[in-house]
């Protein structure tokens, strides 16, 4: 029978796809140094600077994501062509993971190579949630893809798509059929 302190973990770590921080340990009043005790018990895997996977969460097909978020600190949102594909707006096909930061995150560390951080201060209504991980709203998806100058196609089927699924207002399509006419957000 686990005792009170890894119930906890485990129950953080269940509302993160299996993710804990050292940082959310502390704020449980935990001692930190537990996660490391059960990394080296294979309860948990160390998978980054203070990142643990819990390993009693099941592993799913959204874990790559949860970890990308909670790589720069926890303060990752997926955004960009990542999370055009994941909204399923349209038919983009990533070759990176796209993390947005915010503008003063600073890091020593090395960055993956399947991320790709966009530094921006994104505002409250512009994040949302999948699978308990922040992702940007689709409008926000949309406008990082003309930034990024995705594929013209690809951007229009966005627009489609998230316009028929009343994902964007009418005046959100306007502004990004504007902004894709123009090559910009």
């Amino acid at each position: 029978m686990p005792g009170r302190v890894f119930t906890e973990i485990l129950a953080l770590a269940a509302e993160q796809n299996g993710f804990a921080r050292t940082r959310e340990a502390r704020d449980l009043g935990i001692d930190p140094r537990r996660l490391n005790d059960y990394a080296r018990r294979g309860l948990a895997e160390h998978v980054g600077r203070g990142l643990y996977r819990i390993e009693l969460v099941p592993h799913g097909d959204f874990d790559e994501f949860a970890r990308a978020a909670q790589w720069p600190d926890g303060r990752g949102t997926l955004s960009g062509e990542t999370a055009l594909d994941l909204h399923e707006l349209c038919d983009a096909s990533p070759a990176h993971i796209d993390i947005t930061v915010p503008r003063g995150y600073r890091t020593h560390r090395q960055v993956p190579v399947r991320y790709r951080l966009h530094r921006r201060d994104l505002a409250g209504d512009e994040v949302t949630r999948l699978r308990d991980v922040p992702i940007v709203t689709p409008a926000r998806a949309i406008a990082d893809a003309i930034e990024l100058e995705l594929r013209p196609t690809l951007i229009d089927q966005a627009i489609d798509t998230a316009a028929r699924q009343a994902l964007i207002t009418a005046e959100q399509e306007a502004d990004l059929r504007a902004a894709r006419s123009r090559g910009t957000s």
